[in-house]
């Protein structure tokens, strides 16, 4: 497997870690500790921690790194969408995504196991805001904007010469 090299930042401190993040935390652990299929190398704060099956058996081998501790947290509330989200938001980072997103793939009983062990009011927010996204006219507009628009400066670049 051919690896990237990449600086490996601290977690954010501008955020005090409260027991919810540690809760979140552990919790995130937990789960990850179940991996069946995979190797899942993660690196928080200095410390490197793996998951899954010894690398050297392993079909699939990702390697992700922790910036932010709010990432635990999202992924606690939301599990594979806030994982996404916290990506997003740079809370992690991988030297490859698509290695990731084939290890949870792979363990996509275990990733629906975390959906629906989601807290409950974590559930009912989903929905209450699923409902808020409704096709209605307006919300049909928002939907394709909030998915599809790729803005003007996308646009011009893909008509420009090379």
């Amino acid at each position: 497997m051919n690896s990237v090299s990449m600086d490996n930042q601290k977690v954010r401190k501008n955020h005090t870690t409260t027991w919810f993040d540690r809760l979140a935390r552990k919790m995130v652990f937990s789960m990850l500790e179940r991996l069946e299929v995979g190797h899942l190398i993660l690196e928080e704060n200095g410390s490197t921690y793996f998951f899954g099956e010894g690398k050297d058996n392993a079909q699939h081998i990702a390697h992700i790194h922790v910036h932010d501790i709010n990432t635990y947290r999202d992924v606690f509330l939301n599990s594979s969408i806030g994982a996404g989200e916290a990506y997003m938001k740079g809370g992690w980072t991988s030297p490859d995504v698509v290695a990731v997103i084939r290890l949870m793939v792979a363990n996509l009983n275990l990733i629906n196991k975390m959906d629906a062990k989601r807290p409950i009011w974590s559930r009912i927010g989903a929905k209450i805001v699923h409902r808020m996204n409704a096709n209605t006219k307006k919300g049909s507009k928002d939907n394709i904007s909030a998915h599809y628009d790729l803005g003007n400066g996308f646009s011009l670049s893909s008509l420009t010469q090379p």
